[in-house]
């Protein structure tokens, strides 16, 4: 590591605690919500001693980080971290030496329970896949472009100020589907993509999407798990919602539809040209 980082390498990816027994040719972390610590591999201050550092691009899976300072990290503007246990450490003393960083992913690891990205001034995307522990994430970035949150148990996102925000993924519990709305109106002015995720029954949850108003919005994902089924009927109360709608999409894995027939009088979306139903093994014919 020292040789790769003193040579002004710009890109780095370290996997040193993988196991390939169970998917013979796939890497696969033991430890993929980073409980364990003995025997991986610690990325550490000395391995930046007497270099100049350069490093543009880190990834690491599996591993632990060591002690660091705001030089280490001077350059960085993508960072990648997974299966790592990032409860343990000080992560807004680590977000505030990121300057530069630009994009960060979380993956498959356990952290806080609160975690805030406030520091990270230069953010435009973030990604949080399948993590564990984190119940609240802050987020104040003026320059902040992209949030997908995917396979995740439903923490809340508290939004402050992200007028730059255009695109949006995550998981609502429908309970919390009024106040997520509503911080996406009043902070996420420039929205233009939203996919939700749900495993709760829309059809009670209709009234807090009908009564938003998304007028930059083009694309919106409905993603369904699980659960009692969802009349699609009911859409033209959320369609309203979306004036400049031109990407509807469907991603089903219930068993069944309410199946329904809307009156030639219903609403017409004036914008919308693409309507898409994905499904998955188990889910209607129909």
């Amino acid at each position: 590591m020292s040789f790769a980082i003193g040579m002004g390498a710009e890109e780095l990816s370290i996997g040193l605690y993988c196991d390939k027994k169970d998917r013979p040719g796939v890497p696969y972390p033991v430890d993929p919500f980073g409980a364990l610590t003995k025997g991986k591999y610690v990325f550490q201050l000395r391995n930046f001693e007497g270099s100049k550092a350069n490093l543009k691009s880190l990834r690491l899976v599996g591993c632990l980080l060591g002690q660091y300072s705001p030089d280490q990290f001077r350059c960085l503007q993508t960072l990648t971290v997974a299966c790592t246990n990032l409860a343990q450490y000080d992560l807004h003393g680590m977000f505030t030496c990121l300057l530069k960083l630009k994009s960060l992913t979380i993956e498959r690891c356990t952290l806080p329970e609160k975690l805030s990205l406030n520091s990270l001034t230069q953010l435009e995307n973030f990604m949080i896949v399948s993590c564990e522990g984190v119940k609240v994430v802050g987020v104040s970035n003026m320059n902040l472009v992209s949030i997908q949150s995917v396979r995740n148990n439903g923490f809340v996102f508290v939004l402050r100020a992200a007028p730059n925000l255009k695109h949006f993924r995550h998981l609502v519990r429908a309970i919390q589907l009024s106040f997520f709305l509503t911080q996406l109106q009043k902070h996420c002015p420039a929205l233009q993509s939203l996919a939700i995720s749900t495993f709760s029954n829309l059809v009670k949850y209709t009234s807090p999407i009908a009564t938003a108003n998304f007028c930059r919005v083009t694309k919106l994902c409905l993603i369904f798990g699980e659960g009692p089924p969802f009349d699609v009927v009911k859409m033209n109360s959320i369609l309203r919602a979306f004036p400049c709608l031109k990407k509807l999409e469907f991603v089903l894995t219930l068993p069944d539809l309410e199946e329904g027939k809307a009156e030639t009088n219903e609403y017409v979306h004036k914008h919308l040209k693409q309507v898409v139903f994905l499904g998955f093994r188990g889910t209607s014919d129909g």
